[in-house]
Order: structure tokens, then sequence, then C-alpha cells
């Protein structure tokens, strides 16, 4: 027996068709062609942005590495800075002359009735250093091949110039000595260039000699503490 719907068509359950099956498919496809499309967009801007993104972050720590670099740029040779000061003191200090150890050498070997009143020391660079007993007075800065010390005083007799050229010659370091002028004011009629106090004085009534010397050092003088020795027949010094 055939079951016979008595319903209106209108109030009839629809029954899908086989006719539009296709057209459904296909907006389909497109629809997820779209999405696919939107998402690989998605996807590639992002990694542009998260590229660029990098590349400043990458650019800011460039900067700041070579501030820092910069700011540390006076330490990175501190090594050779370092080994370059320690060469320069020790060159200083194997240049350097014990003036007060020579002085006090001039001062035990020059004989009795010989005094000196100024005395001018000069090392190899040119550098110069007056000592005096009454005022001190510049020196030239003529430059020397070794130290010298340059000595201007009075003597009670040419004898007693001559002594004290002798016994300089011990000096420690002392390569040469000699005699710029020993005179006595009567042969002058002044009381010489070298005295600084304008009058040698006198002895047993005779004007003492105004004398200036030159002792020359070896410039390895500085190098040794060993003290010179004077000669046993000079008698030994003041």
């Amino acid at each position: 027996m055939r079951a016979v719907n008595l319903l209106p068509a209108k109030h009839r359950p629809r029954q899908a068709g086989g006719g539009k099956q296709g057209s459904s498919f296909v907006l389909l496809g497109v629809l997820g062609a779209l999405v696919v499309a939107v998402l690989l967009y998605v996807v590639t801007v992002n990694g542009i942005n998260n590229s660029k993104t990098e590349i400043a972050q990458a650019q800011a720590e460039a900067q700041r590495a070579n501030a820092q670099a910069d700011s540390l740029g006076a330490y990175g040779n501190f090594a050779k800075v370092k080994q370059d000061r320690v060469s320069s003191v020790k060159k200083l200090a194997s240049g350097r002359i014990d003036w007060e150890r020579v002085l006090r050498e001039v001062a035990h070997v020059l004989p009795s009735g010989v005094w000196v009143n100024k005395a001018d020391a000069q090392d190899a660079t040119g550098g110069a250093t007056t000592t005096t007993t009454s005022t001190s007075s510049s020196t030239s800065g003529s430059s020397a091949a070794q130290p010298q010390i340059t000595l201007a005083g009075c003597a009670w007799s040419q004898p007693a110039v001559a002594e004290a050229l002798v016994r300089l010659r011990q000096l420690d370091g002392a390569t040469d000595v000699t005699l710029d002028h020993s005179t006595r004011p009567e042969d002058t009629g002044s009381s010489g260039s070298g005295d600084t106090t304008g009058s040698c004085g006198m002895h047993n009534g005779q004007p003492n000699f105004d004398f200036q010397m030159t002792v020359v050092l070896s410039s390895s003088v500085g190098e040794t503490d060993a003290v010179g020795k004077v000669v046993d027949s000079l008698g030994g010094g003041q």
C-alpha cells in the first residue's frame, strides 16, 4: 500500500536536489583558496615585520657596541703604554747623575787653601744646575756630549790650583779636567770673572787667585755607587 502525503506542497519538507551540488563545491573551493591566500599573506607580512625588527635591534646593538669600544679604546693598548713608560723610567734612571755625591767628592779632594764659590753642573742632555755660595745665576743651556761640572773659586797660590787639578782627576767617573783661567786681581786689575762675591780675599798680604776649571765626567758615572779614592801621594783632601 503506498503512502500518500496529504500536506500542501509548501508545507512539505524540502528534499535535496542534485542539480546544485557542483556549484556549492566550487564556492567552497574558492573560499578555501581565499582563506589560504590570506593566511599566506599574513604569515609573509609577519615574517617581514619580524625581520625588520631584528635588523633594527641588530643595528642598535652594533651602535652600543661601537660606543663601548670607543670608550674603552684608551685601555686597549694599556700593556704597550705601560711598557713604554717603564722603558722611559729605566732610561731616565740609568742616565741620572748623583750630583750630591759628586760635590761631596769634590769637597773631599780639594786641597787646603782652595775653595769653590760656584758650581755649574750639566748632564749629557744639556740640563744645567747651578750651586753657589752667594747668589744663584742662570747657566747656558748648550748641550754637552758628556756630563760635566764647572767649578769657580779661589786659591791661595798657583801651586794650590795645580794640586786641585790633579786631585779632581781622581774623582769617580772623571775623564778630563781643564783649567779655564787662574788669575790674581793685581795681574788683571779686577777680581776676575769666576768669583761671584766680587773678591777672593787676601792671604799673607797677597790677593788670592781666582780660578775656573771644568771637570768632564763619564756618561756612566750615575750607574755605580762606588766612591773614588784619592791617591796616597796627595795626602788626602780636606
